[in-house]
């Protein structure tokens, strides 16, 4: 008995992937583990607990690569569901490290900013 023919309709091809991700969300500032298990450059399959609780959209990001990139659900069932990525990831990756660096820089030149003011307030 043969098998029957299933279209592929991804964009571009899948790799195996066995990695730790983090899907992170942006209207509830929550987050959840998950596990990459196929990858490319469009989107991905991921594993995660109660799948069908995730919103629609989030950021993911992959410590291994370092980077978050913004995905949404294409399909999903109670354990699994594939994603798409917004924009092709070598594009709209995003470093965690440079955001991460970036957010302390912003934070510390605030602060700065402050102290400046205050001085010369004193003055």
């Amino acid at each position: 008995m043969s098998q029957p023919i299933v279209e592929e309709r991804r964009r571009a091809f899948r790799r195996r992937a066995l990695m730790n991700g983090t899907l992170r969300f942006k209207a509830r500032n929550g987050s959840l583990s998950c596990v990459i298990r196929n990858l490319s450059a469009t989107g991905a399959k991921l594993t995660a607990h109660q799948a069908y609780w995730i919103p629609a959209q989030f950021e993911l990001e992959i410590p291994h690569q370092d980077i978050r990139i913004d995905a949404h659900v294409v399909w999903r069932d109670d354990r699994e569901m594939g994603i798409v990525f917004e924009a092709p990831r070598d594009k709209a990756a995003r470093s965690v490290q440079l955001e991460e660096k970036a957010h302390l820089l912003q934070a510390e030149r605030d602060m700065l900013a402050r102290r400046v003011r205050q001085f010369t307030e004193e003055l």
